[in-house]
């Protein structure tokens, strides 16, 4: 079976290229099959098993959601580093079981990233058809972490593509919204399968239907307010330490003797 990987991180996009692909109807419909929630969800009807224990229990969910999430004989999975982490710790055979593709999705807008997923986790509201549950509150030092743990987790993926010796077929978040037809075609033929042999358009029309980006007026209030707490935070940063150095130099200079 033709299996792929979708190596993404939150807030890329990746459910909505997953029902892309999904729309299709060649390429299986990919899913974060590493996730425990998944495998509690589908794993009772798929296997018998609504959690995994060990590795013979991982590799048979797996087998099971490939024999009924595939079509036209192509399987792929979606997964955050940390699922497929944890996935090997469990002894997954990433190396027997070895993809015949990856597909690295990111996004180029690391900071609306990052406010999309601290606005998300706050209010429940992880897409626009869903209502927000709770207020949302600007943390700036959280958005400051997130950033920073979203780019630590890009860069185990290259780590990862380097030690395999792989190039994913790379993909943006900005690219996919801008052409979704255009990006689709093109990542089907990524995954051999011929774009003109298939309703793109359908496929798209389908997967859009509901979509509607999250960004509105809080977004664009966030984004200012963060960056100019950055450029604070830089002041203040650069002011103590001329304090400091100024306080150090003052106590190591000599003495300047009288005349």
């Amino acid at each position: 079976m033709f299996h792929y990987l979708i190596c993404s991180t939150a807030r890329v996009g990746s459910n909505l290229l997953c029902s892309l692909l999904n729309g299709t109807r060649v390429v299986g419909h990919p899913q974060e099959f590493f996730c425990p929630f998944t495998v509690a969800d589908l794993g009772p009807k798929l296997c018998g098993l609504d959690s995994v224990t060990n590795t013979d229990e991982l590799h048979r969910f797996i087998d099971a959601a490939a024999a009924t999430y595939s079509s036209q004989g192509r399987f792929g999975i979606k997964a955050h580093y940390l699922q497929l982490q944890a996935a090997l710790q469990a002894g997954y055979d990433l190396e027997g079981r070895f993809p015949d593709r990856f597909v690295h999705v990111n996004r180029a807008d690391v900071l609306g990233q990052a406010m999309s997923y601290v606005r998300a986790s706050q209010t429940g509201a992880w897409t626009a058809q869903k209502q927000e549950r709770c207020e949302h509150r600007f943390q700036p030092e959280l958005i400051r972490a997130t950033i920073q743990r979203l780019n630590a987790e890009n860069h185990a993926w290259e780590v990862l593509f380097q030690r395999y010796d792989v190039e994913p077929y790379r993909l943006s978040y900005e690219r996919l919204c801008a052409d979704f037809e255009g990006e689709l075609a093109r990542l089907l033929a990524h995954l051999d399968v011929d774009p003109t042999t298939v309703d793109v358009a359908g496929a798209v029309a389908r997967a859009t239907k509901h979509f509607k980006t999250q960004r509105d007026a809080v977004s664009a209030e966030w984004r200012e307010r963060y960056l100019e707490w950055v450029k604070r935070r830089a002041q203040l940063q650069h002011d103590s330490f001329a304090a400091r150095h100024a306080a150090s130099a003052s106590v190591t200079s000599p003495a300047v003797s009288a005349a």
